[in-house]
């Protein structure tokens, strides 16, 4: 079995490339940085650059004739106010989060076409629940739930299936390298976004690992019926099945009250 991950260099992506290596997987990595591990092939790659999704795509078919699994693991998060946000910034979000998810789609499908497969894109609870002033990462993450809704729509009928996995709050570096502006740029919202972005670094790391969700995103590749949309861990169900219960205006004011009070 041969899977093919992007942004498998860290994080939960890594985490997930360890474990399917170690279920006997060829695992190749796409991404700007190596994943340090002897039985992860690396192949440079930048998602915002279409030309490097498609070569790396193109490299995995000649080297290994197919790919039975493509996880799309890459993310960039910014916190800021959405009324001083700089357009090149909340760009580069969507190209990393959400518009290189499309091309990586778009790149194995024909090959997939022939002999099923498996597509799984790293969401966030974030995309159920907005993250008070991370909004545009929250709407990138939304934007790959409906992707992967629609995806199947036109994929199952290949034997393909796509699974947007909606991680919660997760322990790794992800969290200090988050681009927050500095109170000069976020005028009257600075102290509001420093208390948001406080509490969310402590969920974060208070939050399950990287091992744990890479568990879960296994449990999905093994499934006989792939969820479409789903999480790991009772906590994080919980708030999924919340979200489907509460009308949507207690649910953000509960959500206000945990980043802002």
């Amino acid at each position: 079995m041969v899977a093919l991950l992007f942004g498998a260099s860290s994080g939960i992506g890594y985490a997930t490339a360890k474990l399917l290596v170690k279920k006997g997987y060829t695992v190749l990595n796409a991404s700007r940085t190596q994943a340090a591990h002897s039985a992860i092939f690396n192949i440079a790659c930048d998602v915002t650059k279409p030309g490097d999704i498609e070569h790396a795509v193109g490299y995995v078919l000649d080297s290994e004739k197919k790919i039975d699994v493509l996880i799309y693991a890459p993310g960039f998060s910014m916190a800021t106010p959405i009324e001083f946000a700089q357009e090149e910034d909340y760009r580069y979000l969507f190209e990393v989060n959400f518009f290189g998810a499309i091309k990586a789609i778009q790149s194995v499908v024909p090959a997939m076409r022939e002999t099923g497969g498996r597509i799984i894109l790293i969401s966030s609870l974030g995309s159920i629940l907005p993250i008070a002033f991370d909004s545009f990462y929250s709407a990138s993450k939304a934007a790959l739930d409906m992707l992967a809704r629609e995806a199947n729509v036109e994929l199952n009928p290949y034997n393909i299936h796509v699974t947007s996995f909606q991680a919660g709050p997760t322990a790794t570096r992800f969290t200090f390298k988050r681009k927050i502006y500095p109170d000069s740029m976020c005028g009257q919202y600075a102290p509001e976004l420093n208390k948001a972005t406080s509490v969310l670094a402590g969920m974060e790391q208070s939050g399950m690992t990287a091992e744990e969700n890479a568990a879960g995103i296994i449990n999905v590749l093994e499934a006989k019926t792939p969820p479409i949309l789903t999480s790991v861990g009772w906590k994080n169900k919980t708030v999924s099945l919340t979200q489907k219960i509460l009308p949507v205006r207690m649910a953000d004011w509960i959500n206000k009250q945990q980043y802002l009070q």
